[in-house]
């Protein structure tokens, strides 16, 4: 299926094979013609709307999506200060009490969150 989704927020549902012509009706009226979509370009609000989605999917997909932005982000800084620890282990400079603590605590958020 694709779905034409009017400026107005109505949203229509076409046989795939309409896609060509419902290209070149967008072409020829432009904006106001609306968007096209394919059931995975969808908004998610709208699949919800169309129940080709429950809010309970939506709701697992956001958690999914900010636990893996949590891991990537406390990896960054690990790569980050990566530095710090060679450093001192190098030339026997000690790493700042705060570093060690922050990095502890994002090896922390990898490990729990990786599973979830």
């Amino acid at each position: 299926m694709i779905y034409l989704k009017k400026p107005v927020g109505t949203i229509h549902q076409f046989e795939d094979d309409m896609r060509q012509a419902l290209n070149i009706d967008k072409e020829i009226q432009g904006e106001s013609f609306g968007e096209i979509y394919t059931e995975e370009s969808l908004p998610d609000e709208d699949k919800i709307s169309l129940g080709l989605m429950t809010q309970k999917e939506l709701d697992a997909k956001i958690l999914k999506a900010s636990n893996e932005k949590k891991i990537y982000e406390a990896r960054q800084y690990l790569a980050e200060t990566d530095y710090k620890i060679i450093k001192e282990m190098e030339t026997g400079e000690k790493c700042p009490e705060d570093i060690l603590v922050k990095r502890t605590e994002c090896r922390k958020i990898i490990n729990d969150l990786q599973g979830a």
